[in-house]
């Protein structure tokens, strides 16, 4: 049966319900891991509100820092920033000025074609084009106005959350279906042949365009025709919003690092590529080293902390850092502690640079009584400019 002012098929409580349980068991694996390791199920956002005063360690099941310890808060840390970095919508502005619901409703049209939005990268106006004929005539009858329903629902809620193109992608999945279905119920064939054509052309433009993807074309080409290794490639920073990345190191630890091996990630959020376990802040979370510094009762107990953690190595991103600007925040006392663990606690073990913006390296934890080598020391907090 069907509900005659919506054209809406009914919907049972038992198949809601399964649809329901459906969509929590495909996102409970994320929720359940970061649970167990985090203690938060939404890490790396969050974390202010289930892991106070912990770091990256105490999460994932070290002993607890210094119990005492309390830090100054840091404006761009903890997951109020997160609004800012995802271009959080000011849904008070588009309730109460004309200015912010003109803004809200340009937002289709700028997210499909406005030249400057780098997070679409110009999607063009096909699903604008088409949309009209989603509204009017949305194809499969009742499951079809179903699926428009479901749509609208995601999307209105989400779009008064954030104006970045990248939340609201997944939408496009089901409206494809949607814009598919309402273009080939068109009784008229002179139309659905038209419509056809037109996105049997757009699909090949971005065929092509996948091909041959501007701006990086030629390293796209170099690595497909052999000219230049993967490595070569991912361990070389060609874009000025990314500038670099540390493959040449990780590379290093999986080929020379024991399997046992854990590793302190500095600079980088990301353990791409690694095989081994680590450590690692998130963006806006109070960098690991930074805590022990400040909070960790001096140099020793920092190396202290960290082996009885399992950590044996600290890989470090200079330009991840520089990027982020995660720079590291010590009191006076941290200051002190942290130089005296960096010189009498750590040797470089390897390094990678190419002037200006790419510096990773790796460092070695020495072991309680260990002596470190002068020609291995590297000022972690230095310009990264190499002789």
């Amino acid at each position: 049966s069907s509900d005659l002012r919506l054209g809406l098929p009914e919907i049972r409580p038992r198949e809601a319900g399964l649809a329901l349980g459906i969509a929590v068991l495909m996102v409970s694996p994320w929720l359940i891991r970061n649970l167990s390791f985090y203690g938060d199920p939404a890490y790396p956002y969050l974390t202010e509100g289930y892991a106070q005063g912990g770091d990256g360690l105490s999460r994932t099941g070290c002993a607890e820092t210094a119990p005492a310890c309390r830090l100054a808060p840091r404006p761009d840390k903890g997951w109020r920033n997160l609004s800012i970095d995802a271009r959080a919508r000011d849904v008070r502005a588009v309730f109460t000025s004309i200015d912010g619901l003109i803004r809200y409703l340009e937002h289709p049209w700028t997210f499909a074609v406005k030249a400057a939005n780098v997070h679409a990268d110009e999607m063009g106006p096909l699903f604008l084009i088409l949309l009209p004929l989603a509204l009017v005539r949305p194809g499969g009858a009742g499951a079809g106005r179903l699926l428009a329903v479901l749509l609208l629902g995601a999307w209105l809620p989400l779009s008064l959350m954030s104006e970045m193109p990248r939340f609201l992608m997944p939408q496009f999945a089901g409206l494809s279906f949607l814009l598919a279905s309402s273009v080939m119920s068109l009784r008229s064939g002179w139309l659905r042949g038209g419509l056809l054509a037109l996105v049997a052309v757009v699909a090949g433009v971005v065929a092509l365009l996948g091909l041959h993807p501007p701006p990086y074309a030629g390293g796209f080409w170099d690595v497909v025709s052999g000219r230049t290794s993967e490595e070569a490639f991912l361990s070389r920073g060609i874009d000025a919003l990314y500038p670099g990345n540390p493959h040449s190191s990780v590379m290093f630890i999986n080929e020379s690092a024991p399997a046992d091996a854990r590793v302190l990630m500095v600079g980088d959020l990301r353990g791409l590529y690694l095989k081994r376990r680590f450590y690692a802040s998130g963006q806006f979370d109070v960098d690991i080293l930074e805590r022990l510094a400040n909070c960790g009762g001096g140099p020793e107990a920092m190396r202290s902390r960290l082996t009885s953690c399992g950590v044996t190595h600290i890989l470090v991103n200079r330009a991840e850092l520089q990027r982020l600007r995660l720079g590291l925040r010590f009191t006076l006392e941290g200051a002190a502690a942290f130089n005296a663990f960096w010189r009498s606690g750590t040797e470089k073990v390897f390094d990678d640079f190419a002037y200006p913006d790419h510096w990773t390296a790796v460092f070695r934890l020495l072991k309680e009584g260990e002596k470190p080598d002068p020609a291995k020391a590297e000022d972690l907090l230095g310009t990264g400019r190499r002789p």
